[in-house]
């Protein structure tokens, strides 16, 4: 008896470890790339103030925008947006110093030429063409403020309502036809309060559109349940019926982490959603979770990391700090996986959040912690990274830059393959690196 049960333990553990092994077959290892390769050749260069050439500024490239031939910035820092022509990098309009100094969170929301964005809880609207705020106020009720999570959805723009009050009374969603925000013309709309929620606060997260196929509109969004002390919270997803005000169907704490609190990514039916360490597909005509991927798989934190791409058959997803992988985007299959060394942050996703990451032909591309340009190959997860030259010299301001990099920057990619971005000192454009 004894010598069976032995025999049945190594049966086990042969089996285990060939379970393993088959995995580790299936999968694709890449091959990490730690050489370094520089770019020092710019379509353009445009210093960020000529004033101040040397004093580097944080996020001088937030959120930026391609509209016609422009590529277009939000500078934290001085306060505003500059369109640069995508070719020459001249400047086309510069409203820095119009808009209050406040920090823009998530990116505008852009239609047709305009871009809409909330800042100190009121809404601002821009002409994409000439740089001009066409409206910007405050919210009209001073205990109230718009909440920077909005989004289009139909013809409207939708935010939360949040309350400066620090024992908040309500959560609702207000929404405007996009050519009445000048003229505030809000509705108001499912309000609830702690009263009628077992005593718990609601918080809205960022909304998406679907439309279904019974050509409904859908509005779809995750929201946390919580106490005032934040001792208890629940975190769930729910879809309304924008043309009834029904609810079309509602996912109640089936997270293990908080979910982010960005839009979804859907594409056709299927919704792609991230909690701290899960990945979920869902089907968003019924709610129903297609599959997920969780803490077993992931090696890192996914709601604040780089984001999700989608590919082909592949959904990338970036995380926070050291893990990237690719999924099969209708299986939830690994493909690929990619850890950084815990000791190697100018390897970290960090840095890509946002608008960070993207994506040309068959590469993926962001910044990491350090401000390197990070290179993968989405079909294997091989990858190399970039940087810019040490101590470069600006002959035309016979200055030479000091520890620049795309550190704190963010970046966006063109049809043509030419990226715009920034090093703190100046806006640039190059073409990126395809090897």
């Amino acid at each position: 008896m004894k010598y069976l049960y032995i025999a049945i333990l190594s049966f086990l553990f042969v089996s285990c470890n060939s379970m393993e092994h088959d995995i580790e077959q299936d999968l694709q290892i890449p091959n990490t790339v730690h050489d370094k390769q520089t770019i020092s050749s710019f379509l353009w260069q445009v210093p960020i103030e000529e004033s101040s050439i040397l004093k580097r500024k944080k996020l001088s490239s937030l959120h930026p925008i391609l509209y016609k031939d422009k590529v277009i910035f939000n500078n934290f820092e001085l306060s505003g947006f500059v369109a640069l022509d995508q070719e020459s990098g001249e400047v086309e309009w510069d409203n820095r110093g119009s808009t209050n100094p406040n920090y823009v969170a998530f990116p505008p929301i852009v239609e047709d030429n305009k871009m809409y964005y909330v800042k100190t809880g009121g809404i601002r609207e821009i002409n994409l063409d000439n740089g001009n705020l066409e409206a910007g106020y405050l919210w009209p009720n001073t205990d109230e403020y718009l909440d920077i999570r909005i989004n289009k959805i139909g013809d409207k723009i939708y935010a939360p309502l949040g309350e400066f009050k620090m024992n908040e009374k309500f959560s609702e969603w207000v929404s405007c036809d996009l050519d009445k925000i000048s003229i505030q013309d809000w509705s108001h709309n499912f309000r609830i309060t702690p009263a009628e929620n077992n005593g718990l606060k609601r918080i809205f997260h960022k909304p998406q559109a679907y439309r279904n196929n019974a050509g409904q509109n859908l509005m779809i969004y995750s929201y946390v349940d919580a106490d005032k002390d934040w001792k208890v919270h629940k975190d769930n997803m729910v879809a309304v019926n924008l043309d009834t005000g029904a609810t079309a169907w509602e996912l109640k704490e089936f997270v293990n982490y908080p979910l982010e609190n960005e839009a979804a990514l859907i594409e056709d039916n299927r919704m792609y959603v991230r909690s701290g360490r899960e990945v979920f597909c869902i089907n968003a005509e019924n709610g129903e979770i297609i599959w997920m991927v969780d803490g077993f798989l992931v090696d890192d934190i996914l709601s604040k990391g780089g984001g999700i791409k989608i590919k082909d058959n592949k959904l990338i997803v970036c995380g926070l700090q050291k893990h990237i992988f690719a999924l099969d985007k209708m299986t939830g299959d690994l493909i690929w996986s990619l850890k950084s060394d815990n000791n190697r942050s100018d390897e970290f996703a960090q840095g890509s959040v946002y608008n960070t990451a993207n994506i040309y032909k068959d590469k993926l591309y962001y910044i990491s912690a350090w401000g390197s340009l990070m290179v993968v190959d989405i079909n294997t997860g091989n990858y190399s990274r970039y940087h810019l030259p040490t101590r470069e010299k600006l002959k035309e301001y016979s200055v030479s830059l000091f520890e620049h990099s795309f550190k704190d920057q963010s970046l966006i990619i063109n049809e043509e393959g030419i990226a715009f971005t920034s090093d703190g000192y100046r806006f640039l454009a190059f073409e990126v690196p395809v090897d």
